[in-house]
């Protein structure tokens, strides 16, 4: 007979009526909040995902990237991620007060106001047991991993928390991934970032228009999440720097994967010796002079960290003329493109 000894640490039960996001195998999701009236903002940002627990900074920057990509799907708000703007009070319900999106968005002649922020966290948390068989003197032991995620989106009007989600994951021991240590909190990031869209989405105005269509097809070269940094924490680039060359191609390897867990082993090799940005698979209505290979690394200038940075061009452009400056081997060229 086996006697536990255990150390439990308390798992507050989510409410039995746990939504399920996606399809029934899919992480249980919990909608706590929903906004009381209706929503009209241009503009959705993404900040850094906050984890409750010790975590290497390209992780915040990976799972904010992450939203960031899924809302510029969506094709109904301008999206601005991690690297668009900085955060001082993370922990403020009120985005005017604890960032510069203000400044950012009045930047680009958008409504001071007009926006929503994206705010996710994670905890872990852990149970663990240890058992005697009698008579045997054998110990054994045993450890529960539970992600207990958390998403908000907060009225850049000061109006606080319009949306709150919430949900929760238990790690599998069986099921191994080389290039994610916590598959199942990323499949529930992502439940989350997609129930908090449908409940915001709701409340948007219904005669607003699509964002214009970005004509070319990319893939996102992660180098903004290599070159991520926080107060005090070095980029995993600088410290793959020195790190052992083939130490180094695994933890890049790692960030690749993240993005794109099914890309064929050559197809990524290549992708890793890229600079960052965003690879050009179809050129599309932009061909030429946009080819496919080149890599698009800036946009007006700024970084292409993502493409809700290009989609965000085309739409402000309003029409005009989108300025990129494009890796063409070991060249760097700027092309000029037309919306369509």
């Amino acid at each position: 007979m086996l006697r536990a000894l255990a150390r439990r640490t308390a798992l507050p039960a989510l409410a039995l009526a746990l939504a399920v996001a996606g399809c029934a195998s899919g992480p249980r999701v919990l909608v706590r909040r929903r906004p009381a009236g209706p929503v009209a903002v241009r503009a959705v940002a993404v900040y850094p995902y906050a984890f409750r627990w010790p975590e290497p900074a390209w992780k915040s920057h990976a799972k904010a990237l992450d939203a960031a990509m899924r809302l510029s799907a969506q094709d109904r708000l301008l999206v601005f991620g991690p690297d668009d703007f900085r955060v001082w009070r993370p922990e403020a319900d009120d985005p005017r007060v604890g960032t510069d999106l203000v400044g950012v968005l009045a930047d680009r002649r958008l409504p001071a106001t007009g926006f929503v922020v994206f705010r996710g966290w994670a905890e872990r948390r852990i149970v663990r047991t240890a058992g005697e068989l009698d008579g045997k003197g054998v110990v054994s032991s045993a450890e529960q991993v539970t992600y207990v995620a958390h998403l908000e989106v907060l009225d850049g009007g000061g109006r606080g928390v319009l949306v709150e989600v919430e949900g929760e994951a238990t790690r599998d021991a069986a099921t191994v991934d080389a290039f994610d240590d916590a598959p199942e909190l990323t499949r529930l990031h992502r439940a989350l970032v997609d129930e908090a869209w449908r409940v915001l989405a709701a409340r948007l105005p219904g005669d607003a228009p699509p964002l214009p269509p970005v004509p070319a097809r990319v893939i996102v070269v992660p180098g903004a999440t290599l070159a991520w940094t926080e107060p005090g924490r070095p980029s995993l680039a600088e410290q793959l720097a020195a790190a052992d060359p083939v130490e180094a191609d695994v933890a890049r390897l790692a960030v690749f994967r993240y993005f794109d867990p099914d890309v064929d082993g050559r197809a990524l090799a290549r992708r890793m010796r890229l600079p960052g940005g965003l690879l050009v698979v179809d050129g599309g209505a932009w061909a030429p002079p946009l080819r496919e290979g080149d890599v698009i690394v800036a946009v007006d200038g700024r970084a292409a960290a993502g493409p809700h940075v290009l989609q965000r061009a085309v739409a402000l452009a309003r029409g005009g003329p989108v300025e990129l400056t494009v890796a063409r081997g070991a060249v760097r060229v700027p092309v000029t493109v037309m919306p369509r």
